[in-house]
């Protein structure tokens, strides 16, 4: 369970505060394909990074299954992180390092080493073949499969995805989130997908997070009938198409 407590993360920015969230509270299910929707600077990627502790929230606190973040030490944060891991929509690899060389570097950076696990992770993304290239020899929705495998190495309870298909076509974007789902049934991991695109939170996601200007306007169970609407407003659009 992951638990949001009126989060709000305010920068400053040429002497003026900037909301980026404004008193959210939010509960998410374990083993849930949870989704966060919103237009570009609704505050989606924001609170992603603060569930992963990459930014630290102005006010409020997160539990993780019950375990107030704000009251952990350093090791006990540093030991929750590890069993967090984000995929990005840029992708993030290493260029002068192999496919198998990029998937090892978290548990390198752990001090660990284990090549059956990497071993594992690029057959169940389908990259073994790929495991000596670089990433300028792979192909866009390779890449993010390249990502998602160096995400899984740890063995993440949480898998944060921010905006993982939006620099891919529409078919790699299909081939990507189905491994996530995937990875949602197969390792019981609790997937948070960020996006602006509806019909993929429509297809994929059991609820969804609408965002606005730093606001959570709504949680809502996503229906999969396929609903087309046309509405002015970016809330009721969504809230008709998801239902």
């Amino acid at each position: 369970m992951i638990e949001l407590k009126n989060i709000s993360k305010i920068y400053q920015q040429n002497q003026k505060n900037i909301t980026a969230l404004n008193s959210v509270s939010l509960r998410i299910k374990p083993n849930e394909f949870f989704g966060l929707v919103g237009e570009s600077g609704s505050g989606k990627s924001t609170l992603l990074k603060l569930m992963n502790r990459l930014e630290v929230p102005t006010s409020g606190d997160i539990l993780i299954n019950g375990q107030s973040l704000n009251q952990m030490n350093e090791q006990e944060l540093r030991k929750m992180v590890q069993k967090t891991a984000m995929i990005f929509q840029q992708f993030n690899l290493l260029q002068n390092q192999t496919v198998k060389q990029n998937v090892k570097l978290p548990l390198k950076l752990q001090g660990k080493s284990d090549d059956a696990l990497v071993a594992n992770v690029l057959e169940f993304v389908g990259m073994t073949p790929f495991q000596d290239k670089y990433p300028v020899q792979l192909s866009g929705g390779q890449k993010q499969r390249v990502a998602i495998a160096r995400a899984l190495v740890t063995k993440p309870d949480i898998l944060l995805c921010d905006e993982p298909t939006s620099a891919l076509d529409s078919q790699n974007s299909f081939e990507v989130m189905k491994l996530l789902k995937q990875v949602q049934t197969e390792f019981g991991t609790t997937v948070i997908f960020v996006s602006h695109e509806l019909p993929l939170i429509k297809q994929w996601c059991q609820r969804a997070g609408i965002m606005e200007k730093g606001n959570l306007l709504a949680v809502i169970e996503v229906e999969p009938e396929e609903v087309v609407t046309q509405s002015a407003n970016y809330y009721q659009q969504v809230v008709e198409y998801l239902q």
